[in-house]
């Protein structure tokens, strides 16, 4: 007897949650004959793969994920990061971990090339003071800086 084997997965992202996905997966075995031919063979592979594709996709219906729909990226002048504190400062694991001393000044750069006072900058935004800014928060506030900064050339 040979064993064929076949499992597939299939990751998507989840729309409007950034950085995150949902993994589907199957998998299936079979055995079939010494007396197979290739062909055989091949076809019973094709057949393997085509039932895990399809349970793949009842999986993603039932979860009821769009497998044709991308991540939502923010709106032009929308904050891409949270606005619970709570989020905003936390690493995974709960601690606040605080901007680098290379974020903040390239926040400080960016908000004097535009022409804008970093602490109130951070304030409009409903952010803390720049020493209180956790490392999430100040590469969301980088990365809309940057946006506004390229919108403004």
């Amino acid at each position: 007897m040979i064993k064929v084997n076949a499992a597939l997965s299939k990751k998507l992202p989840i729309p409007g949650v950034q950085y995150s996905s949902q993994e589907f997966s199957a998998g299936i075995e079979a055995e079939i004959g010494h007396q197979e031919s290739s062909e055989q063979i091949k076809a019973t592979i094709r057949r393997l793969y085509a039932l895990v594709g399809e349970a793949i996709d009842e999986q993603v219906k039932q979860a009821g994920a769009d497998s044709q729909a991308p991540a939502k990226a923010p709106e032009p002048g929308r904050r891409s990061y949270p606005r619970n504190r709570a989020y905003r400062n936390a690493s995974g694991n709960g601690r606040h971990v605080p901007a680098t001393e290379a974020q903040k000044k390239c926040i400080f750069a960016i908000c004097e090339t535009l022409g804008l006072n970093a602490d109130e900058a951070l304030a409009s935004r409903g952010l803390p003071e720049l020493d209180k800014l956790g490392i999430k928060e100040a590469s969301a506030l980088i990365d809309e800086l940057k946006r506004l900064e390229t919108a403004g050339n």
